[in-house]
């Protein structure tokens, strides 16, 4: 999926190749060869950096002006732990994603360094419209909310929603105001949970099939495709 920032597509791709394509014309501005793996996520982008990750245990930060390469950071071991699925996050300085491995981290943006490391977490994440807080799925029935200024892992809550055993890959959703956090799942379904303390507000089964990304729009409605090829519009 391509990240849009100013005019400009950032996306990877399965060629070993990551462009910067301009949105009006679709000619490209750069072009980063030699990226070891496939590439499925959405980058983060803002002025000063583009962050995603590829099939070949490794997270990318390049200068989005250029396609230079900033930094890289590397998980170990099976390429199934790759940083390839989540879609990275960033705020106050770290840039926050989730790993098959089974962990959240946090690094510095500026460099790639390891701030803090958590246990749980798959490749689903999000960030709360105020950057103060980090949501994380795992697979095993939980949802974590993690503090994003504190020095070391700081659990703010930790809940059980009931949607069981879990690998989608599709990120959590926050609502404008903050309140809110939407929770999908492989088997269809859906959780809206109170953002200060993990309760479970409602629960809405929409498909048997995978959640794909949620969009939450203006007057309390939210945008759902599913794996299934349907496309949802909620009102809550």
């Amino acid at each position: 999926s391509p990240a849009i920032h100013k005019g400009i597509a950032y996306v990877g791709s399965s060629d070993h190749v990551f462009r910067a394509l301009k949105v009006r014309s679709g000619r490209l501005r750069w072009a980063r060869e030699g990226i070891a793996g496939f590439v499925e996520c959405k980058p983060y982008v803002d002025d000063d950096q583009v962050v995603f990750g590829d099939w070949a245990n490794t997270l990318y930060s390049l200068d989005p002006r250029s396609g230079e390469i900033q930094w890289t950071w590397k998980t170990k071991g099976s390429r199934m732990y790759s940083p390839a699925a989540v879609y990275p996050v960033k705020a106050h300085g770290r840039i926050f994603l989730v790993t098959p491995e089974r962990k959240t981290y946090a690094l510095d943006a500026a460099t790639g360094e390891t701030l803090w490391v958590s246990a749980g977490g798959r490749e689903s994440i999000a960030l709360s419209p105020d950057g103060q807080t980090v949501y994380v799925k795992t697979m095993f029935d939980s949802v974590q909310a993690y503090s994003t200024t504190a020095t070391e892992a700081e659990k703010r809550w930790e809940v059980r929603p009931g949607f069981g055993y879990e690998i989608a890959p599709t990120p959590c959703a926050s609502s404008a105001d903050g309140r809110l956090l939407f929770v999908p799942t492989d088997k269809g379904n859906l959780f809206c949970l109170n953002a200060e303390d993990g309760s479970t507000v409602w629960k809405h089964k929409i498909s048997v099939a995978m959640l794909n990304n949620i969009l939450p729009l203006p007057g309390n409605q939210l945008l759902i495709s599913t794996m299934d090829g349907v496309v949802t519009l909620l009102q809550y």
